[in-house]
């Protein structure tokens, strides 16, 4: 890395699946979690249709349907517990 480029730790303690990150964000803001489950393919043909109106729009949805589909995982680091979250959810409210 150079031109002033450095790494940082972004891991947390824990690894979460997407759903447990989306719960425990509604869990710090004091929210029932309201969630939905949509296939893949429905995703892949929304963005079919989507392409038809806006390119960008269906771009948007294609990444976000690969990237809910694979791991993100980092290296375990720093703590991330419901109670350091918490100081934030006020920020959001």
């Amino acid at each position: 890395m150079d031109r002033g480029e450095h790494e940082i730790e972004a891991g947390g303690p824990e690894v979460f699946s997407y759903r447990e990150v989306a719960e425990l964000a509604f869990e710090v803001l004091g929210k029932e979690p309201g969630l939905t489950n949509i296939p893949a393919w429905m995703v892949s043909m929304t963005a079919k249709v989507a392409g038809v109106f806006s390119e960008k729009h269906a771009d948007l949805l294609k990444f976000f349907a690969t990237a809910m589909q694979n791991d993100a995982v980092a290296p375990r680091f720093g703590d991330h517990t419901p109670n350091y979250l918490s100081k934030f959810g006020s920020r959001v409210l």
